[in-house]
């Protein structure tokens, strides 16, 4: 598979303690390399991508696939390559969310630079779209659809 227009998140994932291997890290946390994804009923649709050697370091993620339906990440050649991706069902996507104590910008998530993960090979990075101008980096979720995490 060369350059994706990925749709809709395939599988959702489910709660794992299987390691997600990010070769180079998040950026600000380049020296962490490997995350669990974790999910919690009573917090969903949000996601943990929890740091495995840093458990004080998580961030909150969303499907963006739900909070915003008309996204159509491109990503480019070298991160499809990177993360071995041959197919649209490896792949899982994640927006992490920004958490802000006022009320004009609220919850809000980058769509910009999502979290791709290839679940097949538990590679993941995060990545800036070939077609980001298309998105916000504070893309605001509805209120009506957040039952925010703590």
């Amino acid at each position: 598979m060369h350059s994706a227009t990925l749709g809709h998140n395939k599988r959702s994932p489910k709660p794992s303690e299987r390691v997600i291997h990010f070769p180079e890290g998040l950026p600000a946390f380049e020296n962490v390399k490997d995350f669990v994804i974790i999910s919690n009923e009573e917090e969903a649709p949000f996601l943990w991508l929890q740091a495995v050697a840093v458990p004080n370091l998580a961030f909150i993620t969303i499907d963006p696939f739900l909070i915003c339906p008309e996204y159509l990440p491109d990503i480019c050649d070298d991160d499809v390559d990177a993360l071995k991706i041959e197919t649209e069902e490896d792949v899982i996507i994640l927006s992490i969310v920004n958490i802000r104590n006022n009320a004009e910008n609220g919850v809000t998530a980058n769509l910009v630079g999502p979290v791709v993960i290839n679940w097949r090979e538990k590679l993941g990075k995060q990545v800036i779209l070939r077609n980001h101008l298309s998105y916000s980096v504070k893309y605001i979720i509805d209120p009506e659809a957040q039952a925010v995490p703590n």
